[in-house]
């Protein structure tokens, strides 16, 4: 075998050298043996390498890499000048990758690739013929101010020329060199140019021609909701064109638009019409091409409105409405314009005047409260943006408080004094969502609220606040696959959210359509075995803005959590007993209290009862029926009720909250022998529990399902 020369002149910041051994493997005579090992760390894919010949084929080269691998390969190269290359696919080096090249067993070379995309060195085998140059570090980027044409290797000292002059329009404050582009304002006009988008920002397109057709303008590639300000320049002596578009066809700007001032004045205020694909504007500083632009107020309902003004130049002078008779009760002595709301001390002769007083912060005007005799009658509305008068007879009235956003009332209060008293008969407060009921009692005793609900503690929708019994229970029974939970949560802009849910032959089998923001709707379908569909979808095109929808099957059949982050749509699969053509994890033991029937491969969390008969946890006392748990699903708090249950002195009862893989989530112990104990579950996520009681006597365990 012949002696091998190895020369690499490579980088010695880049690469060190070792000697170890390798395994080698006998090439024919004349043939060299060459072994390459790699191995990688995080972003394995990324590394590749290569060796070439004088040729320029390729002799060796690497495989595809997974991460935290190690790779050997060898071949038998004859003698010559090899180029060896390493190569980043990302060009941020290997991330602590490596490789050796050995020359018949024995390693001449290890080292890596700490940055860049590509590093390049000679292999000699048995040749002179490699000529050994110095690398030369320096900037390689040609578009760079200092680029060096003799430089081997980037060193990062690259210097980027733009204008770095803070007073100029064209100011670049990431320019590194000062060059000849700023451009100044000296002769013209220094103009203020604004772009809002709302959906689809990317399709929003604004270029500014002036009169010789040379593009002063042309906005980048916008985002949704976006805002975009920069300063042109503009010549006062020049016409210009805005040149609106949207690359998508006929569909405007989604209510986008774009303005220009000048010195404080707007000169332009325009947007693309939803009807079309493009339009133009001509415009110029004083207003002198195209329409003569007026200035003044433009507001129809200021006092001073002017019918003539094009732009309103922010002089409008609105009216203050109220009452102005000084005699009536609402006297405003700061309004300008009698509303028509005065009320006078005997407008309400035998009845009993209410006087709603408000005191809040801007978000006032969301908040209404609404009056209602005991037969349903309407009496009386007042809006939280004012303060109002009502009257009304003795008696039990029902009160209906509003908010309009489904946030609650907030900072916003409201005291209900009656006859002038100075004591509030009532303040209602609505502390959060968007509705909620109370009474008021206008000289009246005994008034109570009547809350219709399911009131049989054996239901899955069992309300005990309820006071007055409907048809709205709902059995486990009622539904052979168990019923499924729908909870559907808005967030902002509740009514651009929907969601169906369509079976495998296309019947719509559930449906929702946002109205309140901030609310839960908490609904069941009874759902067959199938694969369903979950269409998402958002009528802006946003997302749902914090909204979600949650499925969960009483039995354990399956369970869907999904919303729509951005976007006007997007589908999802949820299964009752079906796969839906993946593998299904869950507990296959169908004597199992978390059994799941559609489970295709068992993931080891079945849980038993204590006399199950597999014998885990022998000496169960109570059965599973004698708990109920309530209400079912839960969004705060469950009330355990507890039948049978025996209990020794100084005893206590031990809970255990699983989730349905298995997973402890809670637990806790009660010290006292009760009927029924409540327990926080808000913290929990969506999805089907299992409450798990014990004392010394034994244990039962039983479902609940939290929204």
């Amino acid at each position: 075998m012949k002696k091998n020369l190895l020369l690499i002149f490579i980088l010695s910041l880049l690469f060190g050298y070792s000697q170890s051994s390798v395994a080698q493997t006998v090439c024919p005579d004349g043939l060299n043996q060459v072994g390459v090992n790699t191995t990688t760390s995080i972003f394995g894919n990324e590394v590749q390498w290569s060796i070439f010949n004088d040729q320029g084929e390729i002799a060796l080269q690497s495989s595809t890499y997974q991460n935290n691998g190690n790779y050997f390969v060898t071949a038998c190269l004859s003698d010559g000048c090899y180029t060896v290359l390493l190569h980043d696919t990302f060009g941020d080096g290997w991330n602590g990758a490596s490789i050796s090249i050995s020359v018949d067993s024995t390693v001449m070379f290890s080292g890596t690739l700490s940055t860049g995309s590509d590093l390049m060195f000679n292999l000699a085998l048995n040749t002179s013929a490699c000529t050994s140059t110095s690398i030369d570090y320096g900037c390689t980027d040609s578009n760079a101010a200092n680029f060096n044409p003799l430089a081997d290797i980037n060193d990062g000292s690259c210097l980027y020329g733009g204008c770095t002059d803070a007073y100029a329009i064209n100011f670049n404050p990431n320019a590194d060199v000062l060059d000849s582009s700023c451009v100044y304002c000296d002769n013209g006009a220094n103009a203020h140019l604004y772009i809002c988008t709302f959906g689809n920002g990317g399709e929003v397109s604004l270029s500014i021609v002036d009169s010789n057709g040379v593009v002063v303008f042309t906005n980048p590639i916008l985002n949704n909701v976006a805002i975009y300000n920069t300063d042109i320049c503009l010549d006062p002596n020049m016409c210009y064109t805005a040149v609106m578009t949207n690359n998508a066809g006929n569909l405007g700007w989604y209510n986008g638009y774009f303005w220009i001032n000048v010195g404080g004045v707007q000169i332009i205020h325009e947007s693309l019409d939803a009807t079309l694909s493009s339009e133009n504007e001509i415009f110029s500083v004083d207003g002198s091409c195209g329409n003569e632009i007026s200035y003044g107020c433009a507001d129809p309902s200021a006092i001073n409105y002017n019918a003539d003004a094009d732009v309103n130049d922010g002089s409008c002078i609105y009216p203050i409405y109220g009452c102005t008779q000084m005699n009536a009760l609402n006297y405003n002595p700061e309004a300008t314009y009698n509303d028509g709301s005065c009320v006078m001390a005997d407008a309400c002769g035998t009845m009993n005047m209410l006087f709603f007083d408000w005191s809040g912060d801007v978000f006032a005007n969301e908040c209404s409260i609404s009056l209602f005799d005991e037969n349903g009658n309407y009496l009386a509305y007042s809006g939280g943006y004012a303060d109002s008068y009502a009257c009304v007879n003795d008696g039990c009235l029902y009160a209906t408080l509003d908010d309009n956003f489904g946030d609650g009332w907030g900072n916003t209060a409201l005291n209900i004094y009656m006859n002038g008293l100075s004591v509030p008969i009532a303040s209602p407060y609505l502390a959060s969502g968007n509705s909620s009921d109370m009474m008021v009692s206008i000289n009246s005793d005994g008034c109570s609220l009547s809350i219709e609900g399911c009131m049989d503690p054996t239901s899955m929708n069992y309300n005990p606040a309820a006071n007055v019994a409907d048809s709205s229970c709902v059995y486990s029974q009622d539904c052979q696959y168990g019923w499924s939970y729908i909870v559907a949560t808005t967030g902002y802009w509740a009514d651009e959210m929907s969601f169906e849910v369509v079976s495998s032959s296309g019947d719509v089998v559930f449906s929702f359509d946002g109205e309140t923001n901030n609310s839960t709707l908490v609904d069941f379908a009874c759902l067959t075995p199938d694969c369903y569909t979950v269409n998402m979808e958002d009528s802006w095109g946003d997302g749902w803005n914090g909204g979600y929808v949650s499925i969960s099957n009483s039995m354990g059949y399956g369970d869907f959590y999904g919303g729509l982050n951005w976007g006007s749509e997007q589908q999802a699969m949820y299964s009752i007993l079906s796969n839906c053509g993946a593998a299904i994890m869950g507990c296959m033991d169908s004597t199992a209290l978390n059994y799941m029937a559609d489970a295709t491969e068992d993931d080891g969390s079945c849980m038993y009862n204590d006399n199950n008969p597999q014998g885990e946890n022998p000496g169960m006392v109570l059965l599973s029926s004698s708990v109920k748990v309530y209400p079912n699903p839960a969004s705060q708090n469950i009330n355990v009720f507890v039948q049978g249950l025996e209990w020794n002195d100084g005893d206590f009862l031990q809970f255990n909250i699983y989730s349905i893989d298995g997973k402890l989530v809670n637990q806790g112990q009660w010290n006292q022998e009760q009927m029924s104990y409540s327990l926080d579950v808000a913290s929990l996520a969506s999805g089907m529990y299992l409450i798990e009681l014990k004392n010394q006597f034994g244990s039962v365990t039983t479902r609940f399902s939290k929204q």
